[in-house]
């Protein structure tokens, strides 16, 4: 089954249609809500590194969107995704590491990333 949801196994009128509309609504509140937060806080909203990952997120949600109404490749649209649920998961990790039990261990998780990301870039 490919992202645009062709296959025969689910209702294929229904099922695709409600997660694209699910999708496209929760990232365009996701983008609006950065956009107001800029916007009150001006040019202090770039001070914190977590809003660079927060635009980056609102940016690949727009890509995503774009790639997948105009058709422009399925590989395309599947790595958009694929970013944007890092980029979610990376922000997540954030909001994990302030609670008191987990914290301790998502520091680890990041040390550990820290140190394989030089792999991970060769593999890419």
């Amino acid at each position: 089954e490919s992202i645009k949801g062709d296959s025969d196994v689910m209702m294929p009128w229904v099922w695709p249609s409600m997660w694209l509309w699910g999708a496209v609504l929760t990232g365009t509140g996701f983008i609006l809500l950065e956009v107001f937060q800029a916007l009150r806080l001006k040019a202090a909203y770039w001070g914190d590194i977590w809003n660079h990952v927060d635009f980056a997120s609102g940016v690949s949600i727009v890509g995503f969107i774009t790639i997948h109404f105009t058709g422009y490749s399925a590989g395309a649209e599947i790595g958009s995704g694929v970013l944007i649920a890092l980029l979610f998961a990376l922000r997540f990790l954030q909001t994990a590491s302030l609670h008191p039990t987990v914290g301790p261990l998502i520091l680890a998780v990041v040390k550990m990333l820290s140190d394989i990301s030089m792999f991970l870039c060769l593999y890419v």
